[in-house]
């Protein structure tokens, strides 16, 4: 779930703790299928380069397309 609004919202791998415990997955592999998510399904989620003084990526689910 997210909030609805037009900017991208950043998705934490924490938000997946409980998921990963019931799949037995670790941050690697989750890690792993949202960058796969991320190049496939670019209109839904975007891999960034994470803030500016740190390192690693960020995930940002896109904005739902305007209503027709």
């Amino acid at each position: 779930m997210r909030p609805y609004g037009p900017s991208p919202y950043v998705v934490h791998l924490t938000a997946f703790l409980e998921d990963r415990i019931d799949l037995q997955r670790d941050d690697d592999f989750v890690k792993q299928a949202m960058f796969e998510i991320a190049r496939t399904e670019g209109a839904f989620l975007k891999a960034a380069p994470a803030y500016s003084g740190s390192t690693g990526t960020r995930f940002l689910l896109q904005p739902p397309p305007p209503r027709k």
